[in-house]
């Protein structure tokens, strides 16, 4: 650990200090991994992810929109994996599209589950509104470092039906 690092993290109250030296010893090993190889696309990938969006899973969709989504969630995180950083912001720019991009491939995912139009989403591939299959949510876990979609039927506030 830096002597810098360790004069930030000393005394931190309610931490042990052997607790804290292993932590930041990660978090620096983490740093030293990603910092310093490549050129940093993720600002470019964040770019194309939010047009990707706006295109394909926008307000009207549809199976052909979505697929249209996945293909470039996979060509994004290839191309986040293989992009470096090599300053403080862009490593900060890499870590924003890291969490962005499982969080769409959640949106299409549950789109794609989701065979019916509903409130402000209309699938022009499924015009109606389907109150017996599909009054449900989906619900998405994490299970080991997998994400698991399954449907529970929805909560029912009688002054909503009315």
């Amino acid at each position: 650990m830096s002597e810098r690092a360790e004069e930030i993290l000393s005394g931190a109250p309610g931490v042990p200090d052997t607790l804290f030296s292993q932590a930041l010893g990660e978090v620096e090993t983490w740093i030293r991994t990603h910092i310093g190889y490549g050129v940093c696309k993720a600002q470019e990938i964040r770019r194309q992810l939010g047009t990707c969006l706006h295109k394909n899973l926008g307000i009207v969709r549809n199976r052909e929109t979505i697929r249209a989504v996945e293909q470039e969630l996979t060509s994004l995180r290839q191309m986040l994996s293989e992009s470096g950083a090599n300053t403080l912001e862009e490593l900060a720019e890499k870590i924003h599209a890291d969490h962005m991009l499982p969080l769409a491939q959640m949106q299409a995912t549950a789109s794609d589950m989701r065979g019916e139009s509903r409130g402000v989403f209309f699938r022009d591939d499924y015009p109606d509104t389907d109150e017996i299959n599909w009054r449900k949510n989906i619900v998405i876990r994490r299970y080991k470092d997998e994400m698991v979609f399954c449907t529970r039927p929805a909560i029912r506030v009688p002054a909503w039906d009315a």
